[in-house]
């Protein structure tokens, strides 16, 4: 079996995959973030004479907590947006699949995935811990979709049963 079809990922879709990909690290990040401004607010009472100290503290801990998952996942965004915010056809046969745009052509070995997830409107097929190839899915007809899926447990990637029902979000479909 085999399906071929074209999509254009959007950067919602890619900023979402970027925050499931990191999630386990945005968390780490946030929760140091969380301690450095906790430490901050504690000093604060017990250094009376140098309140800077706390301020820096607490202004930093918010950085981290809060800029620092945002400003990584913008740059990420950025820097893949070039390669795959365009036209993509997506092949997928039973040897592997195919990304193609004007740009570049990719071919991926089923032995080359890891892993699957999937996202609101889109699957995610991992080739290792922070490597993906995002599959916009919302402008699929179901029986594509059942397609995919099938051919993605057929290559022991994942159970289709274990992948939920995809459903929109009124992200821009996959085109035609």
């Amino acid at each position: 079996m085999s399906l071929t079809f074209q999509a254009q990922p959007d950067r919602r879709l890619l900023a979402a995959a970027v925050r499931h990909v990191s999630r386990s690290r945005i968390m780490l990040v946030r929760w140091v973030g969380g301690v450095v401004t906790a430490v901050g607010v504690v000093t604060f009472p017990l250094l009376s004479g140098d309140v800077f100290l706390s301020v820096v503290d607490v202004v930093l801990g918010l950085f981290l907590a809060v800029g620092c998952p945002v400003i990584a996942v913008r740059r990420a965004v950025g820097v893949s947006e070039r390669l795959v915010a365009r036209p993509l056809t997506y092949t997928f046969t039973e040897t592997g699949f195919t990304t193609m745009s004007d740009l570049a052509t990719t071919n991926w070995s089923w032995a080359a995935v890891t892993g699957i997830d999937e996202l609101r409107d889109q699957i995610l097929i991992r080739v290792n811990k922070s490597q993906f190839v995002p599959i916009p899915t919302a402008g699929l007809s179901p029986e594509q979709l059942s397609d995919l899926r099938t051919i993605l447990h057929n290559r022991g990637a994942t159970p289709a049963a274990e992948l939920p029902a995809a459903s929109s979000s009124g992200i821009r479909p996959a085109t035609p």
